[in-house]
């Protein structure tokens, strides 16, 4: 089982990953450097929790709030790769919440421009379900 981190050091200043191969062969998880603020690391067993066939990093790319600082209070957004780092890609932008919901299924808020929106993510088909959170 490969373990991208233990404790709570991703919490403060992690700007980018680098994941390393027994090879030696290394990948950079970004081209250019953002805040990545959580991760949720890919699980391949149910140890007292769900399984989850890729990593998953909440990022923030730009001071959205202008403040002067990348932080939890700039826009995040929501990527997912394989377990290695390798194919990269941008699912949600602006998320509020993510939740591990079952195996490889998430539970996703964001803020888009007609308001929030919930969704259902299913990690290994990719596909995103819009849930009807209206009141009629």
């Amino acid at each position: 089982m490969l373990h991208l981190y233990s404790g709570n050091y991703i919490e403060r200043n992690t700007v980018n990953l680098l994941f390393v191969s027994e090879s030696g062969t290394k990948l950079k998880l970004f081209e250019n450097d953002r805040l990545i603020t959580d991760i949720q690391s890919a699980r391949f067993n149910k140890d007292n929790s769900y399984i989850l066939n890729k990593n998953l990093y909440s990022v923030v790319s730009q001071d959205s709030n202008s403040d002067g600082f990348l932080n939890k209070k700039d826009q995040v957004d929501l990527y997912v790769s394989d377990y290695n780092g390798q194919n990269l890609k941008l699912i949600f932008e602006n998320i509020n919440e993510l939740e591990t919901i079952g195996d490889n299924k998430l539970l996703v808020t964001a803020d888009e421009l007609s308001g929030v929106e919930i969704y259902i993510y299913h990690v290994i088909s990719e596909k995103k379900i819009k849930l009807d959170i209206s009141i009629e």
